[in-house]
């Protein structure tokens, strides 16, 4: 009888105690399902991970930078929308790179394990590490050019390029005539157009400039072009400078003053990178301001350090200058 109670003591259930295992347990579970992080763990099959992840995801890859590419090509741009967009584009294109390629080499070594562990052949496995690897190096190359963006570009578009001497722009002889002189910073056309749109009566654009950004050039051009306006030069023009005098229906230039030519470039990059694109799109310009196509290989063949001044009479005969003044 005395046994009784302690008996029925220890028969009783006891009471559950209070943890957050299931709650863990289903937390892994939805991370098991959660494909982006399997990806990243390895956790995925091989072929799933090189296949299907890295050698097809190469498309989409390349379509944030696509987009931003075309969009870049447009005359009315915003320095900063196009800085902004861009580094957007890259850094959204390098962050799925390192996603696909750090994932795929993760699985890879799984892979490598397991079959290691059934003495079977490890050489699917060493194949995609020798793909794998120099992939993986062009997405770290990526964070490179995120590091250019913010150290070259970020000072250019929000910093008012304090390389280049600030620009000036000067309505004069009775709103008949605009002098720019300074270097071609982003918002010099923008500045420049609300000038023209405020003196209707402007009909020549004096040019003082050792240039200055390419595609603020470009923009120039257009913009002299399109309002049928006469370039002239009494000093320097020189580099970017140069495409805005070539959008002038006729363009003078003083007996003495320079127009220097060069290859164009990209701010902060080696010399090396100058040229392709860049340089087709002053070829563009130069040779719809009907410029001589000897004179625009001669142009674009001088290095983007150095500087090319022809003499009067090559100016002239290549259709570079209209006229001259005294």
């Amino acid at each position: 009888m005395d046994d009784e109670p302690a008996q029925r003591e220890i028969s009783e259930p006891q009471p559950p105690l209070r943890s957050d295992a299931s709650t863990v347990a289903a937390s892994r579970s939805t991370a098991r399902w959660n494909f982006v992080m399997r990806h990243w763990r390895g956790e995925l099959p091989l072929w799933v991970s090189f296949w299907i992840i890295t050698v097809l995801g190469i498309v989409p890859l390349f379509v944030p930078m696509f987009v931003v590419g075309t969009m870049f090509g447009h005359y009315d741009f915003s320095a900063r929308r196009m800085f902004l967009m861009g580094f957007g584009a890259a850094f959204a294109s390098v962050l799925m790179a390192l996603w696909q390629l750090v994932g795929t080499w993760r699985s890879a070594f799984k892979y490598k394990q397991s079959r290691i562990r059934l003495g079977r052949s490890t050489v699917w496995s060493n194949v995609t590490y020798l793909i794998v690897a120099p992939a993986t190096l062009l997405g770290f190359g990526g964070l490179l050019f995120l590091s250019y963006l913010l150290r070259i570009a970020f000072p250019i578009v929000f910093l008012n390029d304090p390389k280049l001497e600030n620009y000036s722009i000067r309505v004069m002889r009775d709103g008949t005539e605009v002098e720019i002189a300074g270097g071609f910073k982003f918002g010099l056309t923008d500045d420049f157009t609300k000038v023209l749109d405020a003196s209707k009566q402007i009909r020549t654009v004096h040019l003082s400039s050792p240039g200055g950004r390419g595609l603020e050039g470009e923009r120039m051009f257009r913009l002299i072009w399109e309002r049928g306006l006469d370039t002239y030069v009494s000093s320097e023009c020189s580099s970017a400078c140069t495409l805005a005098f070539a959008g002038g229906r006729e363009r003078f230039l003083r007996q003495g003053a320079i127009l220097g030519f060069h290859r164009g470039g990209l701010a902060g990059l080696p010399k090396q990178f100058s040229g392709g694109p860049i340089e087709r799109a002053v070829a563009d310009i130069y040779s719809a301001a009907g410029f001589d196509a000897r004179f625009i290989e001669k142009a674009l063949a001088t290095p983007n350090d150095d500087l090319w001044k022809p003499p009067t009479e090559v100016l002239i005969k290549a259709g570079v200058v209209t006229g001259m003044t005294d």
